[in-house]
This record gives structure tokens, sequence and C-alpha cells, in this order.
């Protein structure tokens, strides 16, 4: 899988040619069942902390970088539940 940013929007698509229908339609469908409930504001939080995480690779410093970037947008507590999410479906690891 691959994330690109723009300052707009994230962009996830599956690469290689390796991948074969049978094998993009799982990862695809696991992004979806995972996230496809939250709300734009909630996913809005999940990306920007995966995109901290993805960028300083410490998982100690993205609550502060996510508040540099959101101002007091989320509380702490919101973020910490972002981060742990991300935790819990493999997208951080420590």
């Amino acid at each position: 899988m691959k994330i690109d940013y723009t300052p707009m929007e994230h962009l996830i698509s599956v690469v290689g040619d390796s991948f074969e229908n049978d094998n993009i339609n799982p990862t695809v469908n696991e992004v979806i069942d995972e996230f496809s409930r939250e709300t734009p504001s909630e996913l809005e939080l999940i990306a920007t902390a995966l995109y901290v995480y993805l960028q300083v690779k410490d998982v100690s410093r993205i609550k502060t970088e996510v508040i540099k970037i959101k101002g007091s947008k989320y509380s702490g507590s919101r973020i910490d539940s972002a981060i742990g999410r991300l935790k819990a479906t493999g997208y951080i690891v420590e």
C-alpha cells in the first residue's frame, strides 16, 4: 500500500505489479472496514497522527507535533485515542 500526501488530501493506493485482484480487495476492504464509519474530523485527526508518525518515526513526538499542526482543535485525549487506534491497527509500530 502507498500513501501520498498532498496539501488537500491523502491518496491511498495499492502498489506493485505482484498484486492480483484477490490480494487487493482484502487490503482495501480492511481499510474500509476499519475507518469507513468515522467522521471527517476523526479521519482528519487519524491522518494527521499517521502523517506525523511517518515523518518523525518517533511515537513519543506524535501528540506534540499534532498539536503544533492542529492547535487546540483536538483534545489531548482524542489525540491519544487516535494514536492508540493506529497502534492497534498496525499503522504505528513502536
